[in-house]
């Protein structure tokens, strides 16, 4: 894994909000959740990318 760069306030604050959601969905995993899937739904509803999955 490459070493993340904190050294700005954005940046700490950024890694503070993934920190907070990784650290609840370990205290509380869905059954038989991917942490890669999560990470990408994660990464395309940041990026205004349409769901790769039927909403329903």
């Amino acid at each position: 894994m490459s070493e993340l760069d904190l050294s700005t306030d954005q940046a700490r604050v950024s890694y503070g909000i993934g920190r907070q959601l990784g650290d609840q969905l370990r205290d509380n995993p869905p059954p038989g959740a991917s942490l890669e899937a999560i990470v990408a739904g994660l990464r395309d509803a940041f990026h205004g990318q349409p769901s790769q999955v039927d909403p329903e």
